[in-house]
């Protein structure tokens, strides 16, 4: 990999366009994934996100098999539902341009049911193997919409990658 010299003198690696092509999911996945339960409420839920400041995680089984996935998105979209009655859309419909701003809080924790992940969870997962290539997790992130991409060897979780992920990756060309 290329060395650059920083304006503070430090020489660093760079990725070249060549590196970010050999890329693998391996390279820059997140091996100490946080899972969550299918047993384990809501709240539970939002409060190990703020905590660990992450947005999504696996769920597994109590055998340690992955079942699904469960994002904010989730929490926020069953909270919508729930308390405007009905549709995706219907909790923004109702509100007024002054309550744009309680929009931009997400979910309340407080204000979250007692339900469980494996109520609300994605059963339908997006997963990739390690030896997938960098371009070609981009590529699968956006053709799904997603924003992690669960890393499998074997059928069995072995780590995440998030668009963050991916990212920081790309940044080293800067």
């Amino acid at each position: 990999m290329p060395v650059a010299t920083q304006g503070n003198g430090q020489r660093t690696a760079r990725a070249t366009a060549a590196d970010l092509q050999s890329m693998k999911a391996a390279d820059i996945m997140i091996e100490d994934v946080v899972t969550v339960s299918m047993d384990m409420d809501l709240r539970g839920v939002a409060l190990l996100f703020a905590e660990s400041k992450i947005t999504g995680a696996p769920v597994v089984d109590s055998d340690g098999n992955l079942v699904g996935v469960i994002s904010e998105t989730d929490l926020v979209r069953y909270q919508a539902q729930n308390t405007q009655g009905g549709d995706d859309f219907a909790f923004f419909r109702e509100f007024e341009s002054e309550d744009l701003e309680a929009m931009e809080e997400g979910y309340h924790i407080e204000e979250l049911p007692d339900v469980l992940v494996g109520d609300i969870m994605s059963t339908h997962l997006i997963t990739a193997e390690e030896d997938v290539s960098l371009p070609e997790l981009a590529k699968l992130m956006s053709k799904k919409r997603v924003h992690r991409l669960v890393i499998v060897q074997e059928r069995r979780l072995s780590g995440i990658v998030t668009t963050m992920d991916i990212l920081k990756a790309v940044a080293q060309l800067a």
